[in-house]
């Protein structure tokens, strides 16, 4: 009987490295616990939406601050409490339909971690994203197992990237969209390719931009021509079904129908490049290169990493490898986003790119003469380990 060698002593550092990024993680998470608003303040409640707050949110004691329209965290929590999304309470809130809405299954996770307990819903809601990043933690070892320097260095770039980071400083659902996506190929590598176009069906409703994530499934083998198209085409719909039932759903419902409210979300696309053209433009006027802290505080960094990551994937096209199509399908969409994805120190496109940030990180090759160049293009996961830090906004008041 053949036993299996025992693992040689720099496996077992670099196991230790990857328990010690885990363990750092959870102990940072438990240092943002307030005793007072517990982990309701990552939601970004801003008091200029207070007049569209609704009775059950109203009941939850909150943190408000102070001449803020907050974060869009505030509207997800919210719907956590309302899962049906067509409640009339809602109908005080326009920005929920049918933008955000389209978003519900991170809400209705929520609302199953809390068993249905308004409050314990509150803090799932903001909570979740780091039961996701330990799930992600979890996925990744199957493309990055602790077994060299480039493997650990990768496995801390994806999990700090700046983009997992703010998910969870700002309760979104990015970092729980990427967490379905490796759940995704998990499935396709392991054969399973109905469970792939299932996971993805299903993350569709967290995140209408994970449909784009069917790039991953490849054509059928054994089938050709119009029988292997018909097989791909028809995985593609089940992928769309289950999003477009829903809001299918969301807009034959009376209660979810508020006139112009389908118009928000609508800066966030435009014609190719002219988003990221916009935002070179506004990092440039706010000369983002007079000194070192100048560059890291501006949308620069993150231009250039995310550059760098496209341009990586255009010049080395693998149409055989699911992670590639999938990074490249994320190109083609941030040609398209518009402004207000751009916008900001911390644009939100550092979150909507995490997956072709992942399919970067993953696919260069794993050799020392391109460390510059990997380390190069995931700058924004050094600004993410030093974003990971508990915060309450100045000024900040309880709603009780």
């Amino acid at each position: 009987m053949t036993q299996n060698p025992s693992p040689s002593p720099r496996t077992w550092i670099y196991r230790l490295a990857y328990l010690a990024m885990v363990i750092g993680f959870v102990v940072q998470i438990a240092r943002y616990y307030h005793p007072d608003y517990g982990y309701g303040y990552l939601s970004r409640f801003g008091d200029r939406f207070e007049n569209q707050a609704t009775p059950r949110i109203v009941e939850q004691t909150r943190f408000v601050e102070p001449n803020s329209t907050g974060y869009d965290g505030q509207f997800y929590s919210q719907l956590a409490l309302y899962p049906s999304a067509i409640h009339p309470d809602l109908s005080v809130a326009r920005t929920f339909n049918h933008y955000r809405t389209r978003r519900i299954l991170f809400c209705w996770t929520a609302y199953g971690l809390g068993l249905g307990n308004e409050a314990w819903i509150f803090q799932a809601y903001n909570f979740q994203n780091a039961l996701f990043w330990l799930a992600s933690a979890s996925l990744l070892l199957r493309w990055l197992p602790p077994t060299s320097f480039q493997n650990a260095l990768r496995y801390f770039l994806c999990l700090f990237t700046l983009g997992m980071v703010e998910s969870w400083n700002r309760a979104l659902l990015d970092g729980p969209a990427m967490a379905v996506m490796l759940i995704a190929m998990f499935f396709l590598e392991k054969g399973h390719k109905l469970g792939s176009a299932l996971s993805l069906a299903i993350g569709g409703i967290g995140k209408e931009t994970n449909i784009l994530a069917a790039a991953m499934l490849p054509l059928p083998k054994g089938l050709t021509g119009t029988e292997a198209w018909k097989t791909y085409i028809s995985r593609g719909i089940l992928v769309a079904l289950p999003i477009s039932l829903w809001i299918a759903f969301l807009y034959s419902s009376a209660e979810a129908n508020m006139g112009d409210s389908h118009l928000l979300g609508h800066r966030n696309f435009d014609w190719p490049f002219k988003g990221l053209l916009w935002a070179i433009g506004q990092s440039l006027d706010a000369n983002p290169f007079a000194s070192f802290e100048a560059f890291f505080k501006s949308a620069m960094p993150t231009l250039l990493c995310l550059a760098t990551q496209a341009g990586y994937l255009m010049a080395r096209p693998d149409l055989r490898s699911a992670w590639w199509r999938l990074g490249i399908a994320y190109v083609v969409l941030m040609a398209f986003l518009g402004g207000a994805v751009w916008e900001g120190v911390v644009p939100a496109v550092a979150r909507v790119m995490l997956p072709m940030t992942f399919a970067f990180t993953i696919l260069l090759p794993k050799r020392t003469a391109l460390l510059p160049l990997l380390i190069a293009a995931n700058l924004t996961s050094f600004m993410g380990i030093t974003s990971l830090k508990p915060f309450l906004p100045p000024g900040a008041s309880v709603i009780a």
